[in-house]
């Protein structure tokens, strides 16, 4: 089939009749004005009207387009993308490693981050086309991570089964607080343990001097960049910097979260969260606060307050912020940890999804991708 840049979509139908098939776009059509196209393109309409109608940070085009700068340099790029016209109407950007071993394709930074990966549609029959030209054009695909209630993930696996190998694996789950508009404290939604112990932080934080909180979306690009200079420098100061993961010390992680700040920053919807104990920032948070949701991104706290738990204080008070503005649930993203169990015992379920087309080309994929796993074990079990 003839592949298509961005400016030769398929005519314009109608988008109660029947969705047009997707075409598979080549690199070239994945520059960045490809990627600034579909924001504004999408941006522009209503919320999706599929099943899965809460767009999280990761089915931001902004997301996909950090990725690809940080982290798929040298990678293979191509999307799935179904139009009505000129408007897409499902996107689903792909790469594939240079790594010679490599025979399928994945969502961008989706190794890199961790996060469960989703793909934008505004209706389930346009994902479903989607799953369906994916099948057709043999692609072997594996997302790393996704919810496994997720209209994605029900469509690849409607599409795939029965024709093609279809293999999923539990990879964890992510935690939230579901906030109940009921409740007045937001203490309340916590276990009474946690609740004593986040007061006695108080007290010693209180001893310290004066204690104050933030909640603040940047003005602008600039403003930004100067408050994430300040969020790494307390990133810096704590255990992660200790232990060399904190965002500064990886390049590639820090090029993306400047890139996706800026972009988050220009749709308003970026929140940095600081605790302050005279004057001096203690803890920060940089989050998300989108779809009636807060999601966060990253915590960091100076090692020299540890005793006070700024961090935890933190979080009690974007929690409170979460409350106030009437959002419904406060996700902690990555996976479950013992210190997320601390507030939350509620995940949502999520799977590695790996499809491969029948033939030889899905038989190749599907043998290299088990040894990938088989690699990985090993080295986990010399660490």
């Amino acid at each position: 089939m003839s592949i298509p840049t961005i400016d030769q979509q398929p005519s314009e139908p109608s988008l109660d009749g029947p969705l047009p098939v997707p075409d598979l776009a080549s690199r070239s059509a994945l520059a960045g004005h490809c990627y600034q196209r579909w924001a504004q393109s999408w941006e522009a309409a209503a919320q999706p009207a599929s099943s899965d109608v809460t767009l999280s940070p990761m089915q931001l085009v902004a997301w996909w387009q950090a990725c690809d700068a940080a982290f798929e340099r040298r990678s293979s790029q191509r999307a799935a993308a179904v139009y009505a016209g000129a408007r897409p109407v499902a996107l689903a950007p792909l790469c594939k490693s240079s790594r010679r071993w490599q025979l399928w394709q994945e969502p961008p930074g989706a190794r890199r981050l961790y996060e469960p990966s989703e793909f934008l549609h505004r209706s389930d029959p346009a994902l479903d086309a989607m799953a369906e030209q994916l099948v057709a054009s043999r692609t072997a695909l594996v997302l790393p991570r996704v919810l496994m209630q997720s209209a994605t993930a029900k469509s690849l696996q409607r599409a795939y089964r029965g024709r093609g190998r279809v293999v999923c694996r539990p990879s964890g789950g992510c935690p939230y607080i579901e906030i109940d508009p009921t409740v007045a404290e937001a203490e309340l939604l916590l276990s009474k343990r946690l609740r004593s112990d986040l007061r006695r932080a108080r007290r010693k934080a209180d001893q310290l001097g004066d204690v104050q909180f933030e909640i603040a979306a940047p003005l602008s690009e600039n403003d930004f960049a100067g408050e994430f200079e300040r969020f790494l420098e307390i990133e810096a100061a704590g255990w992660k910097g200790a232990s060399g993961t904190a965002v500064g010390r990886d390049p590639d992680m820090e090029r993306f979260f400047r890139q996706f700040g800026a972009a988050a920053t220009r749709q308003g919807i970026l929140r940095f969260a600081w605790m302050h104990i005279e004057r001096a920032r203690v803890a920060g948070q940089l989050a998300i606060e989108s779809g009636r949701r807060f999601w966060l991104l990253k915590i960091g706290f100076d090692e020299q307050y540890a005793k006070c738990s700024p961090g935890q204080l933190l979080m009690l008070e974007t929690l409170r912020y979460a409350m106030q503005q009437g959002l419904v649930s406060y996700e902690f993203l990555g996976n479950a940890a013992d210190w997320t169990r601390r507030w939350t015992a509620t995940e949502r379920e999520t799977i590695e999804l790996a499809l491969f087309p029948p033939g030889l080309r899905g038989m190749l994929a599907y043998s290299a991708w088990l040894a990938q796993k088989a690699y990985g074990r090993w080295r986990r079990g010399r660490a």
